[in-house]
């Protein structure tokens, strides 16, 4: 894909490999700039869109270890049997001895009914409660990787859609699932696009807002997460019943299926799939939107006119959008510190927010309701740290140190004061690292790179439990160390970034080749 003949360069820059451009002294008004120079209706929509579809997935997501939790149940039986209590005595048979009444929960501040309850699944060997949870982790993080490939190969709104009709219809099904297996498969399609999701709205929203007020729209997405966990615990203490909260999370959904109409595709992914006819439609329906001016409107049309864009298919595959990052060394080195910071963090962070909550069938509610206080406070942590240091990566070497200090401390103190400063300060650095790589994506690639990060971090986040249950054999403060350790490497994985202030917003591969050289050479003169 190259241009041809761009009077006014849509992407600002002159240098592009296999393109032909001619300079022109109007290049201080790219098509992007007077698009989203300033906001208006559209960007409202947009930002209304991704406010509601991330604290809905955040809520959903978060509902999980509620929906696969104990409770105790008593046998109702008239001359209950010694064995007819699951909860005393699944460690001494094999199956589970028939109730003929039916069972009763016996602690009424707890859920009435959960996925162990509702198919009797204390005694199972095979569906466990971690064995279900490692399922609907794995959904979670194979779908943000797929769901980013298909974004950018299929265009933003397009999967969205996917996304929302795909939440919806699974989560009513599951709902009504009448066995633990019809349950487990419906639940794995049910949370596969809801980290995708997630990345598809937040990168819509920067793409369409001005690039200069980016750094606000994650700071604002960073407490939202903390309000999903709150409404999901509220929630939960109102209906008690997993399947009816099943069903009114998956209706939820309902809200942002009717924003999307009136969402055109984003202009940016457009621009750089080369797809010239459906910029002119949006450019118009943008323009009628925001209530453009009739002269910027015409100046919008006749930039539009003068751009010949095409496309280059050889360097396509169903896979991404563009091969050659995945021969560029210098993108594939960057690529891998990026993915290993990112699995740190989310181990760290998960390692921390289960000692905060502890989640018990007693007080479960009010656990999920303080983790999500917990993440809210990381807003101001990450206000005040901006502030102070204007450069991300500046933030995130100390958000790792800090993460480092913490884990051991709480590997020596396992005091919960600690516990919940460590879960302030990795939900910060998710941010940041949130911040940081959406920058240095190019928009051709942004979602696939973003959600392969996400991918990677909801593996550290499975990994958490099972290294606390390893460290439960060994020694106690053998999980907190090894967060502790791992931090420290992910330091050092940290100094082979490049420092984000110094590159601009990408768009294309040559973008990304033109911002490398120029920071080569840089370095060089140092």
């Amino acid at each position: 894909m190259y241009l041809k003949s761009l009077p006014n360069d849509v992407y600002g820059n002159t240098d592009f490999p296999q393109s032909e451009i001619k300079v022109s002294d109007n290049r201080k008004k790219p098509l992007e700039s007077l698009l989203f120079s300033k906001i208006g209706f559209f960007q409202l929509i947009v930002f209304t869109f991704a406010l509601t579809s991330i604290i809905i997935n955040e809520v959903q997501k978060s509902f999980d270890p509620i929906l696969i939790s104990n409770i105790n149940l008593k046998c109702q039986d008239e001359a209950p049997s010694e064995s007819s209590n699951y909860t005393q005595q699944c460690q001494s048979y094999e199956f589970i001895l028939k109730c003929d009444h039916g069972y009763s929960f016996t602690d009424p501040r707890g859920m009435h009914t959960t996925v162990i309850s509702d198919y009797l699944l204390y005694c199972s060997k095979l569906l466990t409660k971690n064995f279900l949870r490692m399922v609907v982790t794995l959904a979670v993080a194979v779908g943000a990787l797929f769901y980013g490939i298909w974004a950018d190969k299929y265009g933003r709104k397009t999967m969205l859609y996917f996304a929302i009709f795909q939440i919806v219809i699974t989560g009513i099904l599951c709902s009504y699932a009448t066995n633990a297996y019809q349950f487990l498969i419906l639940k794995f399609f049910n949370n596969f696009p809801i980290m995708g999701m997630t990345c598809i709205s937040l990168l819509y929203v920067t793409e369409v807002f001005p690039d200069n007020q980016s750094l606000l729209i994650f700071v604002l997405f960073d407490c939202i997460c903390g309000f999903g966990l709150i409404i999901c615990g509220l929630i939960s203490f109102s209906l008690r019943n997993w399947r009816s909260i099943q069903l009114v999370i998956s209706l939820m959904y309902v809200i942002p299926l009717m924003m999307l109409p009136f969402m055109p595709e984003s202009p940016k992914w457009l621009i750089a799939k080369s797809r010239k006819a459906n910029i002119d439609n949006i450019i118009e329906k943008i323009a009628k939107l925001n209530k453009f001016s009739d002269l910027l409107i015409d100046e919008l049309k006749q930039i539009c006119a003068q751009v010949e864009i095409i496309e280059d298919t050889q360097y396509y595959h169903p896979l991404i959008a563009d091969t050659r990052f995945l021969k560029n060394s210098t993108f594939l080195k960057h690529l891998m510190c990026l993915s290993f910071t990112w699995f740190v963090c989310a181990l760290s962070l998960y390692g921390f927010r289960f000692k905060v909550t502890d989640i018990s069938e007693e007080c479960i509610f009010i656990n999920t309701i303080i983790c999500g206080f917990m993440v809210c406070f990381s807003t101001p942590l990450l206000i005040c740290l901006l502030c102070i240091a204007s450069n991300i990566n500046a933030i995130i070497y100390f958000s790792f140190l800090v993460i480092s200090a913490l884990c051991t401390i709480s590997a020596l103190l396992p005091y919960t004061i600690f516990f919940q400063l460590g879960v302030i300060f990795t939900t910060e650095c998710i941010t940041s690292l949130t911040i940081y790589t959406a920058g240095y994506m190019p928009t051709i690639i942004k979602a696939s790179g973003l959600g392969l990060c996400i991918s990677i971090s909801r593996f550290g986040s499975a990994l958490a439990p099972l290294i606390d249950q390893v460290s439960g054999y060994v020694l106690p403060e053998f999980a907190f160390e090894t967060f502790g350790l791992l931090a420290l490497c992910a330091l050092f994985f940290l100094s082979f970034l490049p420092n984000s202030h110094e590159s601009v917003l990408l768009n294309t591969y040559d973008d990304y080749i033109e911002t490398t050289s120029q920071e080569r050479k840089k370095l060089l003169k140092m």
